[in-house]
C-alpha cells in the first residue's frame, strides 16, 4: 500500500495491490491530532474504493470514551463504492493541537489485482461551535442588508 495525505480536513488517496485471491485484507490505523480551530464530538470516515468491499472490526483506541456509532453498509454511487464509519464520544477532542484521535478498521476485498482507495476523515464540531459560526452568519447576513438598503 502506499499512500498520500494531502488538502483539509484530511484525505488519503492509496494504492492496494494483492498477490493473492484468497481473501486479501488491509487494516487501516490512524492517528490524527486535532489542530482544527473547534473542539470534536465526531469524527466521520468514507472509504471509497474501485473494488467491491466490506467494512470489519473499526475500533477506537484513544481517548478511551469514544467508540464505533456505526458501519454503514457498503454501496455503490455510479463510479466507486463507499462505506462509512461514525466514531461518536462521551468527552470532546479539545483543539489543542495535542489531543488525538487513533482509530483502525479493515477493507476486506477479492482478486488480485491494483485497487484505488480514499480514506476521507471529516471532524463533526461540538454544537456550541456550529451555533456561534451561525450566528455570526446570521450578523453577517443582517449587516449586509442593512449597508445594501442605504
Amino acid at each position: 500500500m502506499s499512500g498520500d495525505q494531502y488538502w483539509a480536513p484530511g484525505h488519503m488517496l492509496g494504492t492496494v495491490k494483492t498477490d493473492t485471491q484468497q481473501d486479501p485484507t488491509l487494516t487501516l490505523a490512524t492517528g490524527i491530532n486535532n489542530d482544527s480551530s473547534f473542539a470534536w464530538t465526531a469524527f466521520i470516515v468514507n472509504v471509497y474504493m474501485n473494488n467491491t468491499f466490506t467494512l470489519a472490526n473499526a475500533a477506537v483506541t484513544a481517548p478511551g470514551d469514544w467508540t464505533v456509532v456505526s458501519v454503514s453498509p457498503v454501496i455503490y454511487t455510479g463510479s466507486n463504492y463507499v462505506g462509512t464509519i461514525l466514531f461518536d464520544t462521551g468527552a470532546p477532542i479539545p483543539n489543542d493541537n495535542v489531543s488525538e484521535l487513533d482509530f483502525s478498521y479493515q477493507l476486506h476485498f477479492s482478486g488480485n489485482t491494483s485497487y484505488t482507495f480514499t480514506q476521507e476523515m471529516t471532524p463533526v464540531p461540538e454544537p456550541g461551535t456550529v451555533a456561534l459560526v451561525a450566528v455570526g452568519g446570521l450578523l453577517l447576513a443582517q449587516f449586509t442588508l442593512r449597508r445594501g438598503r442605504r
